[in-house]
């Protein structure tokens, strides 16, 4: 490992904060902690916007490359330079956590190398900065995710979109991985910006390998990080799911992890989500279950006319069509 106390940090630079080369394979990081990095010249605060990127067994794209802020899954409306921040700072879980107004982000996430590893740092400023890093890792490491035991070759991929628009009953591939690749969900961050949050009526879902029908993973967004009626309790982080930023008008951030929720996939897989939807029968790529249905079984229609009314009671929307 290494750590780098009032470092030089020159702007538009791509600094490199540590190298390694594996001797007893596999070799994993189990710490990376950023405390900060302090703006100068006049620069106003922005550490969340400096860029981390790892660079696994010599390749020339890296496969993580993450803001401050993604590092430990904080929205980008959470936390804004050393202001007093909107995500409920301090927190800290097992695998990640933000300590400081002005940073305090670490990840204990393991990434996995064979052969080398490069870590940077890529200052948001436009004059020279400060940095602070910390890092540190083990050769002949068993490659840990939960309770699964990686093969020794994992990988750790991170894939980000942002500024995509739906409209009303959209859905979106979140991520996806080739046919010939197995493996499993580490963590998901949702930041989302609306008028209202009808969007929060859609059920994430996985398609493994080439299959049609999908795995649901939710009865709802806001059930996928463990939650219910759209957050109705406030901020919450636990080391399986939690909700940084809410402002009651359809902006919110999340994160859900899969540590010790396990979803892998076999032979490639599509994680999809959508922009609000409905409910009808045992369950179609439009539509979410609203029952369970043995195979080849058919879906029992229901009389919703109860539902509904417990719907309007409770200000919801109806969840069903027939």
């Amino acid at each position: 490992g290494h750590s780098i106390k009032n470092g030089h940090l020159p702007p538009n630079t791509e600094l490199t904060t540590f190298a390694h080369n594996c001797s007893v394979p596999p070799c994993v990081i189990t710490l990376i902690h950023v405390p900060s990095i302090y703006p100068g010249g006049g620069d106003q605060w922005n550490w969340e916007h400096g860029i981390l990127k790892i660079y696994i067994d010599g390749e020339a794209t890296p496969s993580v490359s993450v803001t401050l802020l993604q590092l430990a899954a904080i929205g980008n409306m959470a936390a804004v330079g050393d202001d007093t921040p909107a995500d409920g700072s301090p927190f800290g879980i097992g695998l990640m956590g933000k300590t400081a107004r002005s940073g305090g982000v670490y990840s204990t996430a393991r990434i996995p190398f064979s052969r080398s590893i490069r870590t940077t740092v890529t200052s948001p400023y436009v004059h020279d900065a400060v940095l602070w890093f910390i890092i540190r890792g083990l050769e002949a490491q068993p490659v840990v995710l939960g309770d699964l035991i990686l093969p020794a070759a994992a990988k750790l991929r991170v894939v980000t979109m942002t500024n995509i628009s739906l409209h009303n009953l959209d859905f979106i591939t979140l991520a996806t991985a080739d046919p010939r690749l197995s493996g499993a969900l580490l963590r998901v961050q949702l930041d989302s910006i609306a008028s209202d949050y009808s969007y929060l009526e859609a059920c994430v879902r996985l398609y493994s390998g080439n299959a049609t029908t999908p795995l649901y993973l939710s009865s709802g967004a806001e059930d996928y990080f463990l939650s219910a009626s759209y957050f109705d309790e406030g901020m919450f982080k636990t080391p399986h799911s939690g909700r940084h930023f809410y402002n009651g008008h359809g902006t919110l951030s999340a994160y859900k992890t899969h540590t010790l929720d396990p979803v892998i996939f076999p032979d490639g897989m599509q994680l999809v989500w959508g922009n609000c939807e409905t409910a009808s029968g045992c369950g179609t790529p439009n539509l979410c279950p609203d029952q369970f249905c043995y195979p080849g079984q058919a879906a029992v229609k229901a009389d919703r006319s109860a539902i509904e009314q417990i719907l309007k009671e409770q200000g919801r929307a109806s969840s069903g069509v027939d």
